[in-house]
């Protein structure tokens, strides 16, 4: 998350196209939300409500300037998460960035709760856990490795 922060703060720098930032929004609102809810799930509700914020705020600013047609097709398909396309209908920005925070919600709290010895997230309930103790663990170790506190800053 770090390099993409990086990444980003220099094609700005150097007059990255306006299609190029928009798409960086729907980036950084699916890290925002996954973040969120790690934070959460730490018991750290402040911060997984200021990463909520940043992902509607950045989520709205994605949504509203592909609905304006403000990137091409070609660039919108091969760049921006699949996420988005495949919860794309609804009557409203806000409908459509609710059921992406609800599959990007779901999926971060899978990468804790339903995860093998290996790591991978499983089918099988036997692997899932509902330990308060190691959901923390895991959620603390998601959230630093994915340099969460850095998103919005």
């Amino acid at each position: 998350m770090k390099r993409l922060l990086t990444v980003f703060a220099i094609s700005l720098a150097l007059g990255m196209s306006a299609s190029a930032a928009n798409v960086q929004n729907s980036i950084a609102a699916i890290s925002a939300f996954k973040c969120s809810m790690w934070a959460d799930v730490t018991g750290d509700l402040k911060e997984a409500q200021r990463l909520f914020d940043y992902g509607v705020k950045a989520g709205r600013q994605f949504l509203q300037d592909a609905e304006d047609g403000k990137f091409p097709t070609e660039e919108y398909t091969n760049t921006v998460p699949m996420v988005w396309s495949l919860n794309r209908g609804g009557p409203t920005v806000d409908f459509v960035l609710g059921k992406v925070y609800s599959k990007v919600a779901d999926d971060a709290y899978d990468e804790v709760a339903k995860v093998n010895a290996s790591g991978i997230v499983s089918l099988n309930t036997e692997d899932w856990t509902s330990s308060k103790d190691i959901l923390k663990s895991r959620a603390q170790t998601k959230y630093r490795n994915g340099n969460c506190k850095l998103i919005g800053m």
